[in-house]
C-alpha cells in the first residue's frame, strides 16, 4: 500500500503529538521526562502546524508540552503570513525546508524572501540543515541548481 505524502504527514504527526502527550501525563510522575535529554529529537513538519491547529489538541499543545519535540521549518507551508508564523516557529526548528517554485508551483506558487528568512533564522541561532524541496513545474535540471545557488546566496554558503 502506497501512502501519500500528506497522509504520512498528517500520521506521523498525529501519532508524535499522541506521544507527546502520554509521555507529559507520565512526566507529571517523573520530572526526568520533562527536560530535554541529550541525543536525538523528534521534529514534527510545519505542515501538521497549521494542518492540525484547530483539532482536538493543537501541535502547539504537545510541542509545548514535549521539549524534545522540536519543528522541521518548512518555508512553504503559510500561505498567508508566512513570515510571521516562520518567525513564531523559528526558535524550535531543527530543519529546515526551503520550498521553491521555479515555473510555477505544482499546487500553489508563493513568492518567499529567502534574505529575510536567513536573517530571521539567523537572529534565533539557527545552526541546522537547510534542505531544498522543489515543487515548481520547470525541469529539476535547470530548477534545482538555480533553487540552490539562490538557497546558499540567501544563507550566505
Amino acid at each position: 500500500m502506497t501512502l501519500p505524502r500528506r497522509g504520512f504527514l498528517a500520521q506521523t504527526a498525529a501519532a508524535a503529538g499522541t506521544l507527546a502527550l502520554t509521555i507529559n501525563t507520565q512526566a507529571e510522575e517523573s520530572p526526568a521526562l520533562r527536560e530535554p535529554q541529550p541525543g536525538n529529537r523528534i521534529a514534527v513538519s510545519t505542515y501538521s502546524f497549521w494542518h492540525f491547529r484547530d483539532e482536538k489538541t493543537p501541535i502547539e499543545t504537545c510541542i509545548d508540552k514535549a521539549p524534545w519535540l522540536q519543528i522541521t521549518l518548512d518555508t512553504g507551508n503559510f500561505l498567508e503570513d508566512p513570515y510571521d508564523r516562520l518567525e513564531q516557529l523559528a526558535p524550535r526548528a531543527v530543519l529546515v525546508q526551503a520550498k521553491t517554485y521555479y515555473g510555477g508551483g505544482e499546487w500553489y506558487t508563493l513568492d518567499l524572501d529567502y534574505p529575510r528568512i536567513a536573517a530571521m533564522l539567523l537572529k534565533h541561532q539557527y545552526r541546522g540543515y537547510i534542505s531544498l524541496e522543489f515543487e515548481g513545474k520547470e525541469d529539476p535540471d535547470t530548477a534545482v541548481p538555480k533553487s540552490l545557488a539562490m538557497l546558499r546566496e540567501a544563507f550566505g554558503g
